[in-house]
């Protein structure tokens, strides 16, 4: 008989308690500081079976029987532009012949994601006509912007796009850790990062910094969000704070293979110039 797993939940309060926190550490500099802090969050539990799959993913067979399954939506309002990152997070922690926990087990995160535009009423500002012609404006911009389209091409193929099938792959990570192996793989979308960026935090310097903000979020179960309360051991696990290392591992080597592309980019400019002389 399988043991059905344990539904973890969320509040949208959690995540505003982990921006501030993200914000309070890091330190960005004003302008980033005050679109962070101007985001909406919402935090929505998706109803969970006992069969929680991460949809949209290769191998969802990776983790059979989890003992934890967390899945929900988090939407992100920005100035003109509401990110959903909807979330699948699976995992089974080993535990010794005393019956404790270990740090050996499996895990199962997946995220995906999608954008849409703020409505006229949903907008603030006191001047309606100015609201308007500067919506209209930002609108057009975005509608344009080839990384930003992508998220909105994602909710436009779905009519709600509450299924992960409908929207864009932003970061994956399957973990694997026994006392004889460990098998990590991971995967971040620095293209959904960058659309994610030029949407709702422009003043941020690279996808590497949305990417950053997003994993220390509680819908990725880092032991650093562990409450107070008695039972708050079983709602995190230090498998999440693998999976959080290698997917920002993944992201620093992408920025890193970038920054080389574009200086090899550079080094060719001036070459030619130097030819043309």
């Amino acid at each position: 008989m399988t043991t059905p797993s344990q539904k973890v939940t969320l509040t949208s309060e959690a995540f505003k308690i982990a921006l501030d926190r993200y914000i309070d550490y890091n330190k960005p500099d004003p302008l980033a500081r005050q679109q962070l802090e101007s985001w909406s969050l919402q935090w929505s539990d998706d109803n969970l079976g006992t069969d929680a799959k991460s949809e949209g993913s290769e191998g969802d067979d990776f983790l059979s029987q989890p003992s934890h399954s967390l899945q929900g939506s988090l939407e992100i309002g920005g100035l003109y532009v509401v990110i959903r990152i909807q979330v699948v997070c699976m995992w089974k922690n080993d535990v010794d012949r005393d019956g404790k926990t270990t740090q050996h087990g499996q895990l199962q995160f997946a995220s995906h994601a999608s954008a849409r535009f703020l409505t006229k009423t949903e907008l603030k500002h006191p001047d309606k006509k100015t609201k308007d012609k500067i919506r209209a404006k930002m609108v057009k911009r975005l509608r344009e912007d080839a990384y930003v389209s992508k998220l909105l091409e994602a909710t436009a193929g779905s009519a709600s796009a509450s299924k992960s099938t409908d929207q864009r792959l932003l970061a994956e990570a399957k973990i694997q850790f026994t006392p004889s192996d460990l098998e990590e793989r991971v995967t971040v979308s620095e293209d959904i990062c960058e659309g994610i960026r030029r949407s709702v935090w422009s003043s941020a310097e690279s996808p590497l910094d949305v990417i950053e903000v997003l994993l220390n979020l509680p819908f990725l179960p880092t032991t650093e969000h562990t409450a107070s309360d008695k039972d708050s051991a079983v709602m995190t696990t230090t498998l999440a704070n693998r999976a959080k290392l290698r997917l920002l591992e993944d992201a620093m080597c992408d920025a890193c293979e970038k920054e080389g592309e574009d200086e090899l980019l550079d080094d060719l400019k001036i070459s030619e110039k130097k030819q043309k002389r």
